[in-house]
């Protein structure tokens, strides 16, 4: 069985990472037996040294830097971390002519959508970042707090936060615009309900991780899902509710 490393949140279904929600969309969609193990953001660095996870990438002082998701497949004695190369192998170890994440031929588009839809919601994050500490667990919220105001170079998270209901209206309409953006590389040609088509695929998902994300972060009744839900005809909430089957907590 697939043991599917998670941070927990206080939201429905409990995951609130936008990255981990790639990697439960893959499960479900590929109908994959698997248990999540849910673990603190503090307890991810040790536990994977300790388990032989891989690191994603490096600190700024030359060290390894352990992320989530990962996954360890005791039936191959697999250990992968990064959404994206999870996606690579549950495709390889277990192939499916009908549930495939990344067609053949599609990784380096995959890589280059991936960049590019994340470029453009670096607008989404002041509307965002500072409500993910509050429904963290006290095990993980100050290491949070201090690790992302380091990353995003401020000195308190709340400090993203628009300031005023101007700043407020005007961080909505860049988000706005930016999904105008990816909606219009994704549905103004066509209107297939998935960038696969009839069936989604790994880019889907990566649009659909954020969407679920706040969705479930701001809350269904936040002023902020509600102008959301309303941009583009709909389309986005439509994409959450149609990948709403593979959201289930293993």
């Amino acid at each position: 069985m697939i043991t599917f490393y998670d941070a927990p949140a206080n939201i429905p279904n409990k995951c609130g990472s936008l990255s981990t929600w790639k990697t439960r969309y893959c499960l479900n969609y590929k109908v994959l037996p698997y248990q999540t193990k849910w673990i603190e953001y503090t307890e991810i660095e040790p536990l994977f040294k300790e388990l032989g996870i891989p690191p994603t990438g490096t600190k700024p002082d030359g060290s390894p830097y352990y992320t989530i998701p990962a996954i360890y497949d005791d039936a191959t004695g697999a250990k992968v971390a990064d959404s994206m190369k999870i996606a690579a192998y549950l495709d390889k170890t277990y192939p499916s002519e009908k549930q495939v994440l990344i067609p053949p031929g599609t990784e380096v588009l995959h890589y280059a959508f991936r960049d590019a839809v994340f470029g453009i919601l670096s607008s989404l994050w002041p509307l965002y970042v500072p409500h993910i500490p509050g429904k963290l667990n006290p095990a993980s919220r100050e290491y949070f707090k201090r690790t992302r105001a380091r990353l995003f170079k401020v000195d308190n998270l709340e400090d993203m936060r628009p300031k005023g209901d101007e700043a407020f209206q005007e961080s909505l309409k860049k988000l706005e615009d930016g999904l105008g953006r990816i909606y219009g590389w994704i549905y103004s040609v066509g209107d297939e309900p998935f960038i696969g088509g009839n069936s989604p695929i790994f880019a889907d998902f990566i649009v659909a991780s954020a969407l679920v994300t706040v969705k479930y972060t701001w809350g269904e009744d936040s002023v902020e899902w509600k102008a959301l839900r309303s941009w583009h005809g709909g389309r986005w909430e439509k994409l959450v509710d149609d990948l709403k089957e593979y959201e289930t907590e293993n």
